[in-house]
């Protein structure tokens, strides 16, 4: 069944940005109406208002120094002097008598007389305009006339300057979208492909990163998918070698187990055969040999039970000051009688200074231990063992050689490997977690362990370590 996709974002936000323009449209248009116009039409009326008193002072002082065609003359003068109230209307004068001066010629200017007296701004005979203000001419204290100034009503001289300027709507909403569209696609681009790094996170594919370098929010979200990634497969690839890992201990220790098995199984039959024919001292020989075989297992499993609880952490160690030297020499001395047994030589070297580190000195007698017995295992009669102890640059090292065979070339690499016996090792009784048991013990003590094999012949193996003053 197709997989159901929800609604791109794509078209969510050209909705909700083209709502966002309607709504800014709408309010601009009432701000204009209920806040802009008024404010307009009041210092339109306050500009008139000034321009009546200007040219009534004006007129006044006319009357006081003319009289006849020259007044006339200069009173028209001055109402074509004085601005216009809004830039769109005039002045008119009236006095007593009813002659009237100022009235608008063809040009919206004024024309004299020449419009005569009918026209009266009081009587509606302007259509389309209104009186924005009037103020009285007074001379000698009597009042003679009155100058009015007329405006465009309110319905011309607004609602065609605001539809002159709503023509621009259009072009700056295809703008604004334009610019928005292009600037989501980019953002929607990028969105995508975090969507794609985690479908195939999803499916498994952990080698995937994201390319998306920057410093804002997506790009940091990218980084943090990236590293997320990169823990997940560092995670995956920990997971497959333990898994890997667990498969061959159960392989090894199958191996291991199937040849004592095998071997008192076999014992075991021949025992409970009564057709067999076996004397005493077969008889007792058989089930010896069941008793070494099966205490060959019980040391193979306690050894193998120790690396586990050591490998997963589970061994509580004591550390406390210890001097691995007297540990050594007192190690060579109970294991001197044994190395002699099989004509072995064992010596020991630096050994006689004092060597403090921190350690869990019944781990580190096992570290010894195993050391020892490795080597021993593997050098033939007449051969020599030498433990020694070396200080170099503030770190101490234990070292283990021999005058044996060696380690093959290409078994170097799986010396401390659990259930590794070199070639010579399986005539011997060994479990192969000797090497591996002591490489836990070292690291759990922050050390390492090396092997190599010796120029002169041999092998070389050994711990080391920071020395504790």
């Amino acid at each position: 069944m197709a997989r159901l996709r929800s609604p791109s974002l794509f078209w969510t936000f050209t909705g909700f940005f083209l709502a966002v323009l309607i709504v800014a449209t709408v309010l601009q248009g009432i701000v204009i109406v209920a806040i802009v116009h008024p404010l307009m039409s009041r210092s339109e009326a306050s500009r008139a208002e000034l321009n009546t008193i200007s040219a009534a002072n004006q007129i006044a002082r006319i009357y006081e120094q003319e009289e006849g065609d020259a007044l006339k003359m200069q009173v028209e003068h001055v109402l074509r002097s004085v601005p216009p109230p809004g830039g769109a209307g005039f002045l008119i004068y009236k006095d007593r008598s009813g002659w009237q001066a100022g009235m608008p010629g063809r040009r919206g200017r004024p024309a004299g007389r020449a419009h005569g007296a009918q026209r009266s701004p009081r009587d509606g005979v302007f259509p389309g305009h209104r009186e924005l203000a009037s103020t009285p001419v007074v001379v000698a204290g009597n009042e003679i006339g009155v100058v009015t100034a007329i405006g465009p009503a309110a319905r011309f001289s607004f609602w065609p300057r605001a539809l002159h300027g709503l023509l621009y709507l259009p072009i700056s909403i295809f703008l604004a979208s334009a610019a928005a569209l292009i600037m989501f696609r980019m953002f929607l681009r990028r969105i995508r492909a975090l969507e794609e790094h985690t479908h195939r996170v999803s499916s498994g594919d952990l080698s995937v990163r994201v390319a998306d370098e920057g410093t804002d929010e997506i790009s940091r979200l990218a980084a943090s998918l990236n590293e997320m990634t990169a823990r997940l497969e560092k995670a995956r690839e920990v997971l497959d070698a333990s898994d890997e890992q667990r498969r061959r201990l159960f392989a090894d220790i199958t191996h291991e187990l199937a040849t004592p098995l095998t071997s008192i199984r076999g014992y075991a039959e021949t025992l409970s055969n009564p057709k067999l024919e076996i004397s005493e001292a077969e008889h007792t020989r058989y089930l010896e040999h069941v008793q070494e075989e099966a205490a060959r297992m019980a040391v193979l499993l306690d050894d193998l039970l120790e690396l586990t609880r050591l490998e997963a952490g589970a061994v509580e160690f004591e550390f406390d000051r210890l001097d691995l030297a007297a540990l050594c020499r007192n190690t060579l001395e109970r294991v001197q009688p044994h190395a002699q047994r099989h004509g072995l030589s064992l010596e020991g070297e630096g050994l006689e200074a004092e060597a403090w580190l921190r350690a869990d000195g019944r781990r580190m007698e096992q570290v010894v231990d195993n050391l020892l017995g490795n080597a021993l295992r593997y050098v033939p009669a007449g051969g020599w063992v030498r433990l020694r102890l070396a200080l170099t640059a503030g770190r101490l090292a234990l070292v283990v050689e021999d005058d044996g065979p060696g380690f093959a070339k290409d078994a170097l690499p799986h010396v401390f490997d659990r259930f590794y016996r070199g070639d010579g090792a399986r005539r011997t009784d060994g479990t192969g977690l000797g090497l591996a048991i002591v490489r836990e013990i070292v690291r759990r003590h922050g050390g390492e362990v090396y092997a190599e094999n010796r120029p002169e012949g041999g092998a070389r193996v050994w711990a080391e370590w920071a020395l504790t003053e």
